[in-house]
């Protein structure tokens, strides 16, 4: 998977569609094969009224920008596994939530935009209040949910979410990370921290734009809450690890 917060649909789709299309052929070859694609919750998108999504709520009417490149990448890549299960394909399809640090090492993806956020924190001591409420999961429980559903070779041909059944804000994700160091970070608003960080050399400075922009764009479009109880219940009753227990 090809992941660039800065990629338009035409860069993304080079690797995540192109490999997306691959994928079927090869799983087609001569041998029917099971194809586990781990796909993202981003695929679906804000729409003018608020939504609950779960597993089986639908995808083929949602609409992305060409400049939201990895989401909308990912939603055409999920349509085309989802198409080629009329060929006969076993398919089960992971959409995890934020992939926020592990849970013992508090390892996260360098590249992403969370852990460019968490570093500026780092370098400048605050952090900013925020209400909107991410589905997150641990990248660790993710992978271990992943793995053992995989390993178990659980005929499921399902769709499952992969993320604690509790949103969380992003106040809420940066003070765990941090733990009691949090005390000694200056507390402001989302406007006051851009305004601070937006003329210096740090992490998170080229996102402002990225983040702003996106604000504007869907400040007046509805919620979605996102649902995961059908796969806590396969992963509780298959005894694997269970989102859940975050």
């Amino acid at each position: 998977t090809y992941m660039n917060h800065f990629s338009t649909y035409e860069d993304a789709k080079k690797i995540n569609v192109k490999c997306a299309k691959e994928i079927v052929l090869l799983s087609l070859n001569i041998k029917r094969k099971k194809v586990h694609y781990v796909s993202t919750i981003g695929i679906y998108s804000q729409s003018e009224d608020d939504k609950v999504v779960d597993e089986n709520t639908p995808i083929q009417n949602e609409i992305h920008l060409n400049s939201s490149g990895y989401n909308a990448s990912k939603w055409v890549s999920e349509n085309i596994f989802q198409d080629s299960k009329k060929f006969g394909i076993p398919l089960n399809i992971y959409r995890p939530g934020l992939m926020i640090h592990a849970t013992k090492t508090k390892f996260i993806d360098e590249k992403q935009w969370l852990s460019l956020l968490i570093d500026t924190c780092k370098l400048t001591k605050m952090y900013f209040i925020s209400d909107y409420e991410w589905p997150v999961m641990p990248v660790d429980l993710a992978a271990s949910e992943l793995v053992s559903n995989v390993v178990k070779n659980i005929n499921s041909e399902k769709t499952h979410h992969l993320f604690h059944h509790k949103a969380k804000t992003l106040e809420e994700i940066v003070m765990a990370y941090f733990g009691e160091d949090i005390n000694d970070m200056e507390k402001v608003t989302v406007n006051e921290f851009y305004s601070r960080i937006r003329d210096k050399d740090l992490p998170f400075t080229p996102l402002i734009y990225l983040f702003e922009s996106q604000a504007e764009l869907f400040k007046n479009k509805g919620i979605i809450k996102f649902n995961s109880e059908i796969s806590e219940k396969h992963f509780e009753s298959n005894r694997l690890i269970v989102g859940s227990n975050v």
